[in-house]
């Protein structure tokens, strides 16, 4: 009768793609948020995780069709299927998540694309106290409305965010980021990525609905969040330029944002005295 060690390869050493592929596949998984919060760009295309996933998947498919060699053991081949198989369910949920959910947000409200006045509002802030919108007027203000602390994506725009907050003082805008989270939550997500910008809380909701945003569904659970957004509100109180993505894993970088605050100041110098925008 033979050994049972006897079922498994005495040359696993000369399979390596069986454990390299699962590894390449779990490290482009794992590491993605902590590449998303240190490069803005990959919000946009996931450069780095999405080639290095799918070579894990290659791989591991490369060492299961190996395994079934002459010689190798049936413990061998059976693992090698299994890991295969999970590196490739990992790879499925992962790309799902990224290139097709992502695109699953609801359309926003008609009055939130229109030049209107800006809702007021009075939420508290990470920094303490309370914030009213209307208390601000005579200086421009950037929301940012996002999702969640829990969200990699929503983490990496208020870092990049802050990156630019010099430029962004520099012009006299105010940054105000708006989410459902406790106030608690709040202040844990501003200490964690050292934003020197107040984070409001709106626990329930009201004044992601007032501006058109909110995401039923779209949370954890099944919670509502807001749907990702930047509105540039300007000193006289009227919402001058926002910008909605239909993804919520891209978001418009922050020096694309300072870009297009200067537009406006430039396109509101040139108008004539006296000259309103319509």
């Amino acid at each position: 009768m033979p050994h049972p060690l006897s079922l498994m390869s005495d040359r696993p050493s000369r399979n390596p793609a069986v454990w390299l592929g699962p590894l390449l596949t779990v490290a482009g998984v794992a590491t993605y948020p902590t590449v998303l919060a240190r490069f803005a760009a990959v919000r946009d295309v996931p450069w780095v995780s999405v080639p290095a996933v799918v070579l894990g998947v290659a791989v591991s498919l490369y060492g299961a069709i190996r395994s079934f060699e002459r010689g190798v053991g049936v413990g061998r081949r059976v693992l090698a299927v299994a890991l295969t198989l999970a590196a490739g369910a990992l790879a499925a949920r992962f790309l799902y998540d990224t290139l097709v959910a992502s695109y699953r947000l609801p359309e926003p409200t008609a009055e939130t694309i229109e030049l209107r006045d800006a809702p007021d509002f009075t939420l508290r802030a990470s920094t303490g106290g309370v914030l009213r919108l209307s208390d601000l007027r005579g200086r421009p203000v950037l929301l940012l409305f996002f999702r969640g602390a829990w969200s990699p994506y929503c983490r990496s725009e208020l870092s990049d965010v802050q990156s630019e907050l010099p430029r962004l003082r520099k012009r006299g805008v105010l940054v105000l980021a708006i989410s459902v989270d406790p106030l608690e939550t709040c202040r844990r997500v501003a200490e964690r990525l050292g934003l020197d910008f107040p984070v409001l809380s709106d626990p329930e909701g009201r004044v992601v609905a007032a501006y058109g945003l909110l995401h039923r569904g779209g949370g954890p659970g099944g919670s509502d969040v807001a749907r990702p957004a930047a509105i540039f509100v300007a000193p006289d109180g009227r919402i001058a330029w926002s910008a909605m993505t239909r993804n919520w894993r891209v978001r418009l970088r922050a020096d694309r944002i300072v870009e297009t605050i200067d537009r406006l100041g430039s396109a509101a110098a040139e108008r004539e005295p006296g000259e309103t925008t319509p």
